[in-house]
């Protein structure tokens, strides 16, 4: 299945937020790794994302030595909220980070929706004209995605500094 653009903007969030994931797999014996959290979707049996990658590899690191020859996923998963309610390290299921990534991009749209109907995107329209004037080729679409990119970036960063 094909990303949407606001499921690029929703893994943009999410990757610059700086969250880090553990993801379980459904193989026998199950497998746990830290993994990057931005992607949308997942083969994996559960995917449980924490603030920080380091608390990620940590936890898989920690479980992975915890795991019986021939463990199951639901045995993974018990060792992984083990190791990190041990460590004090709060677990996210992925889909709840995801929806949080679309509730971020959705305050984007609707922000700029708002503006535009203010008449207030005067300030972007104008940067755009200088940035079109030292690059011909720039379309405007390429342009206002790349300010939604911002300001998903600024969003994130806040997410960030309070982890």
């Amino acid at each position: 299945m094909k990303a949407t653009p606001a499921d690029l903007l929703a893994e943009h969030f999410i990757r610059e937020s700086g969250i880090g994931a553990i993801a379980i797999g459904n193989e026998r014996p199950a497998t746990i790794a830290a993994v990057e959290c931005s992607t949308l979707s997942s083969t994996k049996t559960a995917v449980l994302c924490c603030a920080r990658p380091n608390d990620a590899e940590a936890i898989a690191d920690g479980a992975r030595r915890q795991l019986p020859d021939g463990a199951t996923a639901a045995d993974a998963a018990v060792a992984v909220r083990a190791i990190a309610a041990a460590r004090e390290i709060a677990l996210t299921p992925h889909n709840a980070v995801l929806a949080r990534a679309r509730a971020a991009v959705a305050h984007v749209e609707r922000t700029l929706t708002a503006m535009k109907a203010k008449g207030d995107l005067k300030g972007i329209n104008r940067d755009f004209k200088a940035a079109r004037e030292a690059d011909p080729n720039l379309r405007y679409r390429d342009y206002f995605h790349a300010r939604k990119l911002s300001m998903l970036t600024v969003l994130a960063q806040g997410i960030r500094a309070r982890s």
